[in-house]
């Protein structure tokens, strides 16, 4: 049983990302939103907000994707980290490209970029999200 433990939260949010890597973004949901239910640690609390806003936007499958519950999620993870986690800030960006605030989604991006060292695979990917924003498009992955 899944509880409030913190050495619980971060593997079922694991098992959430592995899910949603392998195709199974059903499962992947559920798991987050038990974690969510169950109000772990505030770091922990945050990253399932900021898991279940990449997930909604960044899904192949369009029945799950919810762009205006992933900008509700990110803003939630964002004000939970005080605006300092980049993961968060490039989910707040995912989702209001989602949403078609591009503006919006390049500013966040930029911002999640300016935190990360230039050559870490973060900066990177956030470089590839901002480019899409650039061309009015959402993220895919």
């Amino acid at each position: 049983m899944l509880k409030q433990d913190s050495t619980f939260v971060p593997a079922a949010l694991l098992r959430a990302e592995a899910n949603s890597g392998l195709g199974n973004n059903a499962a992947a949901l559920k798991e987050i939103n038990h974690v969510i239910s169950i109000q772990p640690r505030e770091r922990f609390y945050a990253m399932a907000y900021r898991e279940r806003a990449l997930l909604y936007v960044t899904c192949q499958d369009p029945a799950l994707r919810n762009g205006k519950q992933a900008l509700q999620d990110a803003l939630t993870a964002c004000r939970m980290r005080l605006w300092k986690d980049s993961i968060a800030l490039a989910a707040l960006a995912c989702a209001y490209a989602e949403n078609a605030d591009f503006d919006s989604a390049i500013r966040y991006a930029a911002q999640a970029i300016s935190m990360e060292s230039d050559g870490s695979y973060a900066a990177r990917k956030f470089r590839k999200h901002l480019t899409l924003f650039q061309q009015h498009r959402p993220v895919r992955e």
